[in-house]
């Protein structure tokens, strides 16, 4: 084999082999596909691209997995089918992976299925949880490259300690399937005496990409990788399709993530999820989503607060760079409320926010661009005050109901320019 296909190998893992798809992506799951097969490499070792792990492996040559019998039940409601796009210069490649609902919105899966090397970040993933080859009960979502996010590790170097992301979904549809909780693992002090199971959508040559059947062994975990943090090696049957399925005990806890097969010995592997891969999580957390609620992000770059009432918008930028700060205040409703306005600058890159429609119709005269309606304050002074200060020299105007925090940033300069508006509670 050549060095090219062995440095492809190691960054592809078991994320389901690559198949072709008549355009558009998607659009007809009942079509068959074709899979590309990747050669085995009997000579090399884990080493800087991980050039053993391979797609996938029965443990002793008997497949001891089963069916699911009902995947409607808990835990196997909340493992997903993944069908993703990634595309380069024009040229599409398409995957099959397994991901896991860890909270009403938020999947974990394999890193290299959301990043290929050769091909950059995904641009969509379509998302099944529950799926089956009869009517999906949950639905499909399809996620947008903005919602994909990648452990920044992998991309710089696809070790199988780095393999591991996150699909931000904007539905709460978790409350309806349930979630997995993490387990508490230490990867200097694994138990390998318990038995556990992986679940997942593998694919066989041939198989109806839309009637996949979920598929579920049990084994148990075998020893960590030398060499690495995180890596462990399990003696649990996998196929290609089922890299991002959880690895899981009896108590629902998530221990590891599936991603890889290790050729040399008759092991499959993972990634524990110990606390750096919590940290991750944690870090990529967003705010939940919250009735009238106007979302605060801060950009570390430029210093600039931002607010938006809209969920989408404020995953956007916080998976962009910028801090989610939280639920600033309540908006009013529409019919009920005075609207702000929200214009931008495109020489500064700054956003203004302001009442008054005559502040509004001169910014646009100078070349500002109108934005719409930032949100709705109350019509009287019924409410609670939500302060505006003014930063002279950035010439960036901050609000905030906190009077601690507008206090605060008087005494280091800003200008205090009283109450801007009135609005509703924050959101507890």
């Amino acid at each position: 084999m050549n060095k090219t296909l062995i440095l492809l190998l190691g960054s592809i893992l078991s994320a389901g082999m690559s198949f072709t798809l008549a355009a558009p992506a998607f659009a007809n799951e009942d079509e068959p596909v074709t899979y590309s097969t990747f050669e085995d490499d009997s000579t090399s070792d884990f080493g800087e691209n991980d050039s053993l792990a391979v797609p996938f492996k029965v443990i002793g040559g008997v497949d001891d997995r089963k069916p699911v019998s009902n995947v409607l039940d808990y835990p196997y409601s909340a493992i997903c089918k993944l069908l993703i796009e990634f595309e380069k210069d024009g040229a599409k490649k398409y995957d099959i992976g397994t991901g896991f609902l860890i909270s009403e919105n938020q999947i974990l899966t394999a890193g290299h299925c959301l990043y290929n090397a050769d091909y950059g970040d995904a641009i969509s993933v379509q998302v099944t949880p529950a799926a089956s080859d009869k009517k999906q009960k949950f639905g499909t979502f399809t996620v947008s490259a903005e919602n994909l996010i990648v452990n920044p590790a992998y991309r710089i170097n696809t070790s199988t300690d780095n393999d591991y992301g996150l699909i931000q979904l904007n539905t709460n549809i978790g409350e309806q399937t349930r979630y997995f909780k993490l387990g508490d693992v230490n990867p200097n002090a694994i138990d390998f005496s318990q038995t556990l199971e992986l679940s997942g959508y593998p694919y066989n040559s041939g198989d109806n990409i839309g009637t996949l059947v979920q598929q579920t062994g049990t084994g148990k975990l075998v020893s960590r990788m030398p060499g690495k943090v995180r890596t462990t090696l399990h003696a649990i049957d996998a196929s290609p399709g089922q890299s991002g399925s959880p690895i899981f005990n009896s108590k629902g806890e998530v221990i590891a993530i599936h991603t890889f097969a290790y050729q040399r010995d008759d092991t499959n592997g993972g990634v524990l999820i110990d606390e750096t891969v919590k940290e991750f999580i944690r870090a990529h957390t967003p705010t939940k989503e919250v009735k009238n609620g106007v979302y605060r992000v801060y950009n570390p770059n430029s210093g600039e607060h931002f607010y938006t009432m809209s969920y989408g918008e404020m995953l956007s930028l916080s998976h962009n760079g910028w801090n989610d700060e939280g639920v600033a205040w309540l908006t009013q409703t529409k019919d009920k409320g005075l609207p702000l306005f929200r214009l931008y600058n495109p020489n500064s890159g700054l956003h203004h926010y302001t009442k008054d429609e005559n502040e509004k119709d001169y910014l646009i005269s100078l070349g500002w661009k109108d934005e719409g309606d930032a949100w709705y304050a109350s019509k009287d002074e019924s409410g609670t005050p939500v302060f505006r200060v003014y930063n002279p020299n950035s010439g960036q105007h901050h609000f905030t109901l906190n009077a601690n925090e507008k206090d605060y940033l008087v005494s280091i300069g800003w200008d205090d320019e009283g109450i801007a508006f009135y609005t509703e509670e924050t959101a507890a």
